[in-house]
């Protein structure tokens, strides 16, 4: 016969406390990555604008 060793309610609580604190922590690090994907984004278009001012004013 197979026997289980179930948790006790404290290791229960314990998991579920690291759980959400695993989670609070891998959702704060998905917004600080959301927010350098934005810098970046914002970074490349403020290039790309330079760029085509500084191509159109040499065709000019």
């Amino acid at each position: 016969m197979n026997q289980y060793n179930l948790p006790t309610p404290q290791q229960v609580t314990q998991t579920v406390a690291k759980s959400r604190h695993h989670r609070r922590e891998l959702e704060l690090a998905s917004i600080e990555l959301e927010e350098l994907i934005v810098q970046l984004e914002q970074d490349n278009r403020q290039r790309r604008s330079k760029y085509l001012v500084n191509l159109s004013s040499k065709s000019a």
